[in-house]
């Protein structure tokens, strides 16, 4: 009881600090970044007046003071991991929504990047520097990973018809009953070899630039179905464009944001 007596002001900032820092997470999660980042401030600022008690000595209204050496280190650590606090809060408040709009009706990005930005601007006026540069390479993944896949399906629809195709004109090139099976057997092979689509997208997307292998799959099926089975496929124009600049962009990292990639990461493509 003593103790608490002889270092009531300690005591009371800090408990100010840390119900504010709790409420503050509680706005964050509900989208409320403006309210999020005032309590922050409130959190931040209690927890470094909890420790001005420890200051050596005070001189007059000017707030002259000194610290102990010691001291002075403590402090600094203590902001140190209140940052590591706020990254770690940040990084699984922004993933939790980017992960969590999957499951429902789709990826919200302009929800996404919202958040992202309005956190990390807060965090600049309040003075923290955060390096975010790893939070915004997994987010770019999951965005450049659904652009692609929303562009994807006019690349695969027409290489899977080709397929298709060719296997109807290997059907009626050895007829029923199959009297050259070795040959039959040798053209499915070949038919077989054409890759219609890699497995695991996103996996792909974390270590090679996704968008360059499907429309490289895409290429490839055209022109081995035009040789070997003489069927010809017209892969869709604008798929084709919107998947190059897509690989531009996972070249040239970190994604710059605009209104129209959040359009092709949220929407369907055209129909054919």
């Amino acid at each position: 009881m003593k103790a608490i007596s002889d270092n009531w002001q300690r005591v009371l900032f800090a408990a100010v600090g840390c119900i504010a820092l709790y409420y503050s997470f509680l706005f964050v999660r509900e989208g409320k970044v403006t309210e999020a980042s005032a309590v922050f401030a409130i959190a931040f600022l209690s927890m470094l007046y909890s420790n001005l008690t420890r200051f050596k000595r005070f001189k007059g209204l000017g707030f002259e003071a000194e610290l102990w050496e010691d001291k002075q280190r403590e402090a600094a650590d203590l902001i140190d991991r209140l940052k590591t606090v706020v990254s770690i809060y940040t990084n699984e408040i922004v993933m939790g929504s980017v992960r969590g709009s999957r499951l429902s009706d789709g990826p919200d990005w302009q929800k996404n990047w919202a958040l992202f930005n309005g956190l990390v601007e807060q965090h600049q006026i309040l003075g923290q520097k955060i390096d975010f540069s790893d939070l915004k390479k997994r987010i770019d993944d999951y965005f450049l990973y659904d652009m692609c896949m929303r562009n994807s399906k006019n690349i695969y629809r027409p290489v899977n018809n080709g397929i298709n195709a060719a296997r109807e004109k290997i059907n009626k090139q050895f007829g029923s009953p199959i009297e050259d099976i070795n040959g039959y057997n040798a053209r499915l092979n070949e038919l077989q070899s054409i890759e219609r689509s890699p497995d695991n997208h996103f996996k792909i997307g974390q270590s090679e630039n996704l968008a360059k292998r499907i429309i490289a799959i895409g290429e490839a099926a055209k022109l081995k179905l035009r040789q070997s089975f003489d069927v010809d496929i017209v892969l869709d124009g604008e798929a084709l464009s919107r998947l190059t600049s897509i690989a531009h962009l996972y070249d040239h990292r970190p994604v710059k944001v605009t209104d129209v990639l959040i359009s092709w990461a949220e929407k369907e493509p055209p129909a054919e």
